[in-house]
């Protein structure tokens, strides 16, 4: 875990391009967790998620916070949503 090469162009909203690779703004996810951005940088760091610096702002994989949160804290703060029969899924960008 740690950083990841997410593409990205020039021009392109890139908030819209790093949901669609899955990742949140540093922002939102330590808002929603109640934790500092200094946390999440601090957990990236450490490998414990994988983030992803784009334009002097860091994104979180969402796939790797869910691993390092767990399932249960996950679907606490909206990062895990069932589906039907019980198969969790990611959120995802559309989910919002």
């Amino acid at each position: 875990m740690g950083k990841k090469s997410v593409d990205t162009d020039r021009g392109t909203d890139q908030v819209a391009v790093m949901k669609a690779n899955g990742y949140l703004p540093a922002a939102e996810v330590a808002k929603r967790l109640g934790v500092s951005r200094q946390t999440l940088a601090r957990w990236a760091e450490d490998g414990a998620i994988d983030a992803e610096l784009v334009a002097h702002r860091r994104y979180i994989n969402v796939r790797s916070l869910v691993d390092h949160i767990g399932a249960k804290q996950a679907r606490l703060f909206g990062f895990l949503k069932k589906k039907a029969e019980g198969e969790a899924h990611v959120e995802d960008s559309q989910d919002q």
